[in-house]
């Protein structure tokens, strides 16, 4: 599998489609995009031409990034595609000078972001009623 993943400064019909269909079409989220997706940088996991995934970041503070927004098409699950996203997003935060990498995971994905090195860092709250766990990294120097 030859997986290659691209940043973009801004929302693209690919990324938008990705998330359409697996958290609105799928998961049944009504409020999957906001001003967030202006701010941030998006990331698309490609296999040849095919879009199979995405993610965004976007910065908090001058030593904090959110990766949120983490997706990859049902057909190309188990592929470790949302893993290879992850780790390009851990890798793109450090080269900006991010200390810490934080994110929202839903309960079910949690096993998941421990594997990339993420660790609880709160309480479960809902997001439009599915639990998610704030969870963060700390990169080194």
């Amino acid at each position: 599998m030859n997986v290659r993943i691209e940043f973009f400064p801004r929302l693209t019909q690919d990324a938008r489609a990705i998330r359409e269909e697996v958290f609105v079409s799928e998961q049944g989220f009504r409020r999957e995009f906001d001003e967030a997706d202006e701010r941030a940088v998006h990331a698309v996991a490609y296999l040849g031409q095919t879009p199979a995934g995405t993610l965004r970041i976007v910065p908090e503070a001058s030593d904090s990034v959110f990766v949120g927004r983490v997706a990859v098409k049902k057909a190309y699950r188990g592929q470790r595609i949302g893993r290879a996203l992850v780790d390009a997003a851990i890798e793109y935060a450090r080269r900006a000078g991010a200390k810490t990498v934080r994110l929202s995971a839903q309960i079910r994905a949690v096993g998941f972001y421990e594997k990339c090195g993420f660790s609880k860092a709160g309480n479960v709250t809902a997001d439009e009623g599915v639990p998610h766990v704030p969870m963060s990294l700390a990169l080194s120097e």
